[in-house]
């Protein structure tokens, strides 16, 4: 399997890199952001190891990596990811 992200999510990636850059430096951004790429390698390898929110319509899995939450559904033999939220955003109410 492979992965895919939506714009939002590309828009929230972006976004991550660009705070970690002027907060932490471009060396800790780009950590960060190849973390990000290898977690959501991992998440399209094995897609259901994060927890299904099936209190939400559409329901989504929801994995937490550091300081982010994965929001992703399994789209034929892809995943795709929809956001990138900080887990200290109210992130069930932006989904």
């Amino acid at each position: 399997m492979s992965f895919r992200l939506t714009p939002a999510a590309d828009d929230d990636v972006l976004a991550i890199y660009a705070h970690s850059k002027s907060t932490f430096g471009v060396r800790q951004a780009e950590r960060y952001y190849q973390e990000l790429v290898a977690c959501f390698s991992v998440l399209a390898d094995q897609p259901r190891m994060a927890r299904q929110r099936l209190e939400f319509d559409p329901p989504f899995r929801a994995h937490f990596h550091a300081s982010h939450v994965i929001a992703y559904i399994e789209a034929g033999q892809d995943i795709l990811i929809l956001r990138v939220f900080h887990a200290h955003q109210d992130w069930p109410n932006l989904m």
